[in-house]
């Protein structure tokens, strides 16, 4: 039996950390074992902590870690203590997101009671409705006893007495006002410095609090939880990520710089995560870094110890050599400073180890705090972790990749990756944050069974440019195959497409706009996506008019004869070379698509895509051609012999695609081909039905349509003429409950169980052909009768009162129309566009989409819900497994399906790289990429 309790308070500044210490060092001057804990990301405290326990302090936090592994830290530290402190954060309730992340739900955690530290200066009985307050607002979070602080009399603490007495809640004592228990700051947080007079305070704490029931046996604060083991999959996040075949789970020779101040930001459980950690101080020592896996340089305050980092030169030199030979590094904060070419103080400028060329200023003139919860993704894995800093730099580097804060915002803060060096002002947390390891040292890919490529851990590969016969002959399909065939093989691959004309598109993570297909290759490369994937992106509004979307904003409405042979007055041609300049200076290899045919020799002279991109990126070009339209040998052939002779030489290989039926059949016609062209067939690849790759087209649509179903939940998705992105209702169509089709027949409309309205391009056109095809009215005579109907973007705007385009966003004639009417918002139509990723709540729980939109709704609701009528602006919404549960109560009693999207989505790249694999000549492809 032991005690545990969390101290916390209404607000900051109430006095929880003065008497979380207090308690600490009374305790364990008495002679008990005190194990400190605190919440959230914070090493200044925990310092302090370790100062006075004799115990280093472990930090729980719930947004860098699962509820599951706070509970674990939190037996592991404790078991052998008699008393467990937690000390709180900011207000009890106050996260990151409402009480997300909070102190209380730290306490909901760990089923520990709370004891809450109030401010009692200038008040009296106006306490017991604060009290009372945080008492009813939560029943889950155990307030045990409250701790007043500043009380200025005996009497005014029996006043205090009486409150507790009359909301009912143990008085556990006070600390009066005492000029000598003030805290004053230092450079990044509270200063508790030796002078600060620790035997008055514990003196204080015997006297005026009540500590003998705090560690009684029959108290609230008992604690007789079972001890639970750590997992060994908390391991550190590191850089070791070169080799898919020998990545170590954990590295074994880990050298940590550490010492009192520059380096000296650690959590406890990184250092605890490794077998016999060693240490170096790099203001006084040099490292020998000859045989070690990882060489890990935490945060600290190396602005403030400068000359000493500075005259250490041959530790800077070690590391320096250590980065330059391939050596695996992770900085984070003051490390990543340590690793720049120059900090700039208001004194001069300061050289540092040079392995990253970028200059941080620590002048005051330049002081900003940047303060924060951040994640991102690489590499197909997630980080957290947090930010905690006043430099800045001087210039604004490129990031590998966008972070966020806790809420999904996009941050400016930029993360390196040179070789195997990883660094970033983010301080970075090591557990599994979604139930798998977290880091780059420990993905779980498994090794392709193909023998090595020559060249895996020497030079890069060329480019790689599927090209095509034809439209819709799978090219998107075969890069998404290579991209994640890459990956596996342990290289870095990127998707690049200069010019894509779909409107399936999908939202990069800084908020900008690219086409679905290259978002699906990176997603199937295991990288963030980005706009330099797909700088030019054209999107349909009419059957002469597109959208141009440039580096993922709209710069306009062109006609397409006027795009195509006229001139527009802008350079895309340098535009797309220079995205994919900065692409290929990032990823090997690139996986290049064409678009359409390759033949198309009347727009030879502006071709932006295809041959004249392959030229310029020196690529290598294999030709896909589909053999299920018919043709294959006069569209392979003539598709060959319509290039230039320069441009025939790059085409290096043949794949043919959608192949039904017995493989031997063709084995006459593949080398027929062979000799017919003098180009090899790399592959002829079986059409497939049980891999889910989303679509880019909607051409697949048509497909698609199906009838009602007997026994399943009719979910029946409006067919549009300007639809867009379809992928939002995939999730749904491969719900084992739902049959889910595309009509605009009035009469299945009718019959079906939920309506859907899609998003569109052309909002008001597509309105207008509702009313005279008569699917508005069903529409709306189905919600009459008690029919569930769902809009996304365009369809939700439909759904309102008005939808207005005075200045002609869309590009037609109509101005305005009265929406559906089942919702209460009216919409205008803007010239600016809206595109994000966004997190949201639905049913109490976290979901994930993005936004792709024009227009403004008068409603500052994401999600809008009136009887059995939903609308929001969010794609994805419908990928969400709470939302989904909710459209399907009450429609069905089959168990819900329990595999996550994610855990789909990543079988489905595996299940197509081996289908690839399978009847492709990788060996070849290598050779070709190789030579």
């Amino acid at each position: 039996m032991k005690s545990a309790f969390l101290i916390a308070a209404p607000t900051s500044g109430s006095g929880k950390t003065t008497i979380a210490r207090g308690l600490m060092a009374l305790f364990t001057a008495k002679g008990y074992k005190v194990q400190p804990f605190k919440c959230g990301p914070d090493y200044i405290d925990t310092k302090f902590h370790e100062a006075v326990c004799g115990t280093p302090s472990v930090n729980l936090d719930t947004f860098m870690a699962t509820p599951e592994h706070v509970s674990e830290l939190f037996s592991h530290y404790g078991d052998q203590a008699d008393i467990c402190i937690v000390e709180g954060m900011m207000g009890l309730f106050d996260g990151y997101d409402r009480d997300m992340g909070s102190s209380a739900e730290i306490a909901r955690t760990l089923d520990i009671p709370v004891i809450l530290v109030v401010d009692a200066k200038s008040a009296a009985y106006s306490m017991a409705p604060l009290l009372k307050g945080f008492l009813q607002f939560d029943p889950r979070v155990r307030i045990s006893g409250i701790i007043f602080n500043k009380v200025g009399s005996d009497r005014h603490y029996h006043m205090l007495q009486q409150v507790c007495q009359d909301v009912g809640i143990c008085c556990l004592g006070y600390l009066p006002k005492s000029q000598a228990l003030e805290t004053g700051s230092r450079y990044l947080g509270l200063d508790f410095s030796e002078d600060t007079s620790s035997d008055e305070l514990l003196a204080l704490i015997e006297s005026h609090v009540d500590w003998k029931t705090l560690v009684s046996e029959e108290s609230k604060f008992s604690y007789s939880k079972p001890t639970v083991s750590l997992r060994q999959s908390a391991t550190l996040v590191t850089a070791k990520c070169q080799s898919a075949v020998t990545k170590p789970t954990r590295p074994e020779k880990v050298l940590i710089a550490r010492n009192k101040e520059s380096f000296s930001f650690l959590y406890t459980e990184v250092i605890d995560s490794f077998a016999q950690p060693q240490f170096f101080d790099p203001e006084t020592d040099t490292p020998d870094l000859t045989d070690i896996d990882l060489l890990y340089l935490p945060g600290g305050y190396p602005e403030k110890h400068l000359e000493a980092l500075v005259q250490n030169e041959s530790c800077r030199e070690a590391i320096r050599n250590y980065a330059l030979r391939g050596g695996h590094i992770i900085a984070e904060c003051g490390g990543m400073m340590y690793l720049c070419e120059k900090i700039l103080t208001d004194e001069g400028e300061y050289p540092m180890c040079g392995v990253l060329p970028h200059r941080i200023s620590a002048r005051s003139a330049d002081r900003k705090l940047s303060l924060g919860y951040r994640h991102f993704e690489l590499d197909g894995k997630e980080y957290r972790g947090h930010e905690f800093h006043y430099t800045q730099f001087t210039e604004t580097p490129e990031s590998i990749t966008q972070v966020y804060n806790a809420k999904g915002e996009p941050v400016a803060t930029p993360v390196f990756k040179w070789k195997n060096v990883l660094a970033s002002y983010t301080h970075l947390y090591m557990s599994p944050k979604l139930g798998d390891d977290r880091g780059l040292n420990n993905h779980k890919e498994t090794a392709s069974s193909d023998p090595l490529p020559p060249n895996l851990g020497g030079k890069g590969l060329h480019p790689i440019m599927l090209a095509g016969t034809g439209s819709d002959v799978g090219k998107s399909i075969i890069a998404a195959a290579f991209c994640r065939i890459f990956k596996q093989d342990g290289y870095q691959p990127a998707p690049f497409k200069a010019q894509n004309m779909a409107l399936n598109s999908y939202a990069t993570p800084d908020g900008l706009e690219i086409g679905r297909a290259q978002a699906v290759q990176a997603e199937a490369a295991g990288i963030a996506c980005h706009t330099d994937m797909n700088p030019l992106l054209l999107k349909p509004s009419s059957d002469h008019t597109s959208q141009v979307v440039l580096n993922g904003r709209p710069v306009g409405n062109k006609d397409a004869y006027d795009y195509w042979r006229t001139g527009t007055g802008f350079d895309y041609r340098r535009a797309v070379c220079e995205a994919f300049d900065r692409l290929a200076a990032r990823y090997n290899p690139i996986v290049m698509e064409g678009a359409g045919s390759i033949a198309e020799i009347n727009l030879k002279d502006r071709d932006l895509v295809n041959m004249s991109m392959a030229r310029h990126a020196h690529a290598d070009v294999i030709l896909v051609a589909d053999i299920d339209r018919g043709g294959v040998f006069a569209s392979v052939y003539g598709s060959i012999m319509l290039q230039e002779p320069e441009d025939r030489q790059r085409i290096k290989g043949i794949i043919i695609n959608k192949f039904r039926g017995d493989m031997r059949l063709f084995d006459q016609g593949r080398q027929m081909l062979q000799d017919l062209c003098g180009i090899p067939v790399l592959g002829v690849v079986p059409y497939y039905r049980d891999i889910f790759i989303d679509e880019e087209d909607s051409v697949s649509l048509e497909m698609k349509r199906r009838e009602l179903a007997e026994g399943k939940v009719n979910i029946a998705v409006v067919l549009l003429r300007h639809i867009s992105n379809f992928t939002d209702f995939d999730t749904l169509e491969r719900d084992p409950r739902v049959n889910l089709f595309y009509t605009n027949n009035t009469a299945d409309i009718a019959r079906a169980d939920i309506i859907i309205l899609p998003g569109t391009k052309a909002t008001l056109d597509d309105l207008m052909e509702l009313r005279r095809n008569g699917c508005a009215q069903a529409i709306q005579r189905a919600h009459r009768n008690g029919k569930t109907v769902v809009g996304i973007c365009g369809g939700y705007q439909m759904l309102g009162q008005t939808i207005n385009d005075p200045d002609g966003i869309e590009g037609g004639n109509i101005t305005s129309l009265p929406g559906l009417g089942l919702l209460p918002i009216h919409t205008t139509m803007t010239s600016e566009k809206k595109t994000q990723q966004i997190s949201f709540q639905f049913n109490g729980q976290t979901c994930q989409g993005y936004e792709i939109h024009q227009g403004v709704s008068s409603t500052d609701e994401p999600i809008l819900q009136t009887d059995h009528c939903i609308g929001t602006y969010i794609h994805g919404f419908l990928d969400n497994a709470p939302v989904i549960e909710h459209l399907l109560k009450g429609l069905t009693t089959t168990a819900t399906p329990t595999q996550s999207l994610a855990d789909f989505k990543e079988e489905q790249y595996n299940k197509l790289a081996d289908h690839v694999r399978q009847h492709v000549d990788m060996a070849r492809i290598y050779q070709i990429l190789s030579e």
